[in-house]
């Protein structure tokens, strides 16, 4: 696979690996008050930022840790980047920042969402960890809408911070959740849809797979290559 061209899409989102073509938007973007909660400092120089950004292609390359580039589907917008670290552990870390005029949309616990649940179907990761500053309510709170409980904490000189667990999504099960929903929708609107069973979705993803056309089983996710 060529990680470094992998795209994942959600709502209003494109999330791709970092490139250099993203290091301007970045830096532009990482202030002192945005790396308050976070484990570094903002990079003095565009230079001394560019070191740092070199160092994350390779590993992405290799598909060992991305730094990935969260961008607005619309209008191409630079939002911020999240994180997927040591994909090789049975419980690989996420990290997310949004830029700080952007905040207040939403766009962090969609991005985590969405990284999230490719690198469960990508790596079958089980659960993830996302270490927050004790003091950093809005990140604590998009842990805990995914789902993510406390398992440690840890001491630094910059903040102290909690560890949440974050459970692995099932993305089968997620648009078997879907497909229930809109059926029930349908009914209730008075055109008495079918409500799918599990067998009913998993049979609509293998009929689409023998007729090479798209079904409503099929994961909106993401999509491998761009």
């Amino acid at each position: 696979m060529q990680w470094n061209s992998i795209e994942i899409t959600s709502e209003r989102l494109v999330v791709r690996p970092f490139s250099q073509a993203d290091a301007n938007d970045a830096f532009g973007c990482i202030t002192p008050t945005l790396t308050r909660y976070m484990s570094f400092d903002p990079a003095p120089s565009a230079a001394v930022f560019e070191t740092i950004w070199r160092g994350w292609l390779p590993k992405i390359n290799a598909g060992e840790d991305f730094a990935f580039t969260i961008r607005d589907r619309a209008t191409n917008g630079f939002l911020g980047l999240a994180g997927l670290h040591r994909t090789g552990d049975v419980e690989p870390e996420l990290g997310i920042w949004i830029r700080e005029d952007q905040h207040g949309h939403g766009y962090g616990f969609e991005a985590v969402q969405a990284v999230a649940q490719w690198a469960a179907d990508t790596f079958k990761s089980s659960a993830f960890i996302y270490p927050v500053a004790k003091e950093n309510a809005p990140s604590r709170k998009l842990a805990e809408a995914l789902g993510g409980v406390v398992v440690s904490e840890r001491t630094a000189p910059k903040y102290d911070s909690v560890v949440y667990r974050i459970p692995a999504v099932d993305s089968e099960m997620e648009e078997f959740k879907s497909t229930l929903l809109r059926s029930v929708k349908d009914a209730a609107a008075g055109q008495h849809a079918r409500v799918h069973t599990p067998k009913d979705v998993k049979r609509m993803g293998e009929r689409a797979a023998g007729s090479g056309t798209a079904a409503d089983a099929t994961p909106p996710s993401h999509s491998p290559g761009s």
